[in-house]
């Protein structure tokens, strides 16, 4: 009786082998997708520090810093859920990218191309939501602590 492999389980190699086929096709996205995708991930990861500042921003009080801990992290992830299910792209995914350099998939140029951009991209999507928030008035003394 051979060894039990679960169905979505791969081994090391095979997920190599999914780096690269990831970091081949993230490399040859076109500008303006780099830049749509990577806006839209930024925004949501602003949007996620933002509900989360909203959600503790009084919490240790009540609740103590642990629950505070806690709580933070569960609505943070809220938006690298929604970066993931959206195919947004958020450059701290991007920095997978190497492996596919290494496996010989794609060349570090592009790779750097798309660091950039998408950097860029999160910076700005972060910077509008950002913008947003405080031109709404939402961020008052009162929300922000």
């Amino acid at each position: 009786m051979g060894r039990r492999r679960w169905a979505n389980m791969r081994t090391p190699a095979e997920l190599a082998q999914a780096a690269c086929g990831t970091a081949k096709i993230k490399s040859g996205l076109s500008v303006p997708r780099m830049l749509m995708l990577g806006f839209l991930a930024g925004a949501y990861i602003a949007f996620a520090a933002w509900l989360t500042t909203v959600v503790t921003h009084d919490m240790p009080a009540h609740f103590g810093k642990g629950f505070t801990a806690f709580m933070a992290g569960s609505v943070f992830s809220v938006g690298l859920m929604m970066v993931v299910i959206s195919g947004a792209e958020l450059f701290t995914g991007n920095c997978m990218m190497p492996i596919g350099y290494l496996a010989g998939c794609t060349t570090f140029r592009k790779i750097a191309r798309n660091w950039f951009w998408v950097y860029v991209a999160n910076f700005i999507g972060g910077i509008v939501v950002a913008v947003l928030v405080v031109a709404s008035g939402l961020a008052t003394d009162a929300v922000a602590g």
